[in-house]
């Protein structure tokens, strides 16, 4: 008899780019996740485990993640000593195979056996500590040396404060108002959250499209404000017949109904970060939101025509 699953594979599916997915399935069924350890944090999990790719020796990957109460995936944040860095196809095949291993039962057991004395606790949460730092320092090696090696190839000198400045400038969420639906149908307003930074010489950069939900783990999400976070749940809470959502480019993006579309646009207005859609290369004119305008009605008679 199978054991059941741990989590619904559906549900990372919808949180990956088609790529990382399709190739990540292959991994998992071609049985290359060579080790798993599960450890449970305060309020999500800890993968840690290594994936054989085309390397000969695996590589290391640490995933931290979340479930809903429903027991799908709420969020996953996965790093590996891969090329790509994080949320790649090693990730993907560590989280399916963790779903198909079955819930940590004994795990979640000796976590609550041990919640009672301090000492213990303490020595599990530093060893935890301990390993996620060696992922981080690994991870940024990886990266140092990709960075490297892609200067090498394109001929330009290493120069040490290249990523300072950019570093300075986070990304933040930008809320893009457009008309949608013009000649054929009735013109409606539409909202969608995008990303981009603020650039040296002032304005915003391109802005660019979310990939994947909003969710904790991510930057951006982590550093937003709470108009920012209000804004991405009414964008969600959208009726989902007039929403522009797929599995793979899950932007939040809804044409604006009633009362819930009248806040939203309130809400993105206080962000200070509300725009017109200027056609996806940069943004158009700041929007503000004003007093209510007083309807004036003005009629002129015209001359029957004569027939």
């Amino acid at each position: 008899m199978p054991m059941p699953l741990w989590f619904p594979p559906a549900s990372l599916r919808a949180l990956c780019d088609s790529g990382p997915w399709a190739r990540g399935m292959d991994l998992f069924r071609g049985g290359k996740v060579r080790q798993l350890n599960v450890v449970p944090l305060d309020d999500h999990w800890l993968l840690e485990g290594e994936v054989q790719g085309s390397q000969p020796l695996p590589y290391e990957v640490s995933i931290e993640m979340g479930l809903m109460p429903n027991g799908e995936v709420d969020f996953w944040h996965g790093r590996c000593t891969c090329p790509v860095g994080r949320q790649c196809k090693h990730g993907v095949a560590l989280m399916v195979h963790a779903a198909h291993q079955g819930a940590p039962v004994s795990t979640m057991k000796a976590q609550v056996a041990m919640s009672g004395r301090s000492v213990a606790g303490n020595t599990v949460r530093q060893e935890v500590q301990g390993r996620i730092a060696e992922i981080h320092r690994l991870e940024a090696e990886a990266q140092l040396v990709n960075w490297l090696l892609a200067l090498e190839r394109a001929g330009v000198p290493a120069i040490g404060q290249a990523e300072k400045g950019r570093d300075e400038r986070p990304e933040q969420y930008l809320y893009l108002l457009s008309v949608v639906g013009a000649p054929r149908t009735t013109p409606r307003l539409q909202l969608e959250a995008v990303v981009s930074y603020p650039k040296v010489t002032g304005g915003w950069a391109k802005p660019r499209q979310l990939r994947t939900p909003p969710a904790k783990g991510q930057a951006v999400y982590d550093s937003a404000t709470d108009n920012d976070r209000q804004v991405l749940q009414l964008l969600r809470a959208m009726p989902h017949s007039h929403s522009y959502y797929s599995a793979y480019s899950a932007a939040p993006c809804a044409v604006l109904e009633g009362q819930v579309g009248l806040l939203a646009v309130q809400q993105a207005a206080a962000t200070g970060r509300l725009y017109a859609d200027a056609g996806g290369s940069t943004v158009g004119a700041a929007l503000r939101w004003g007093e209510p305008l007083s309807l004036a009605w003005d009629w002129q008679e015209a001359p029957a025509a004569r027939g």
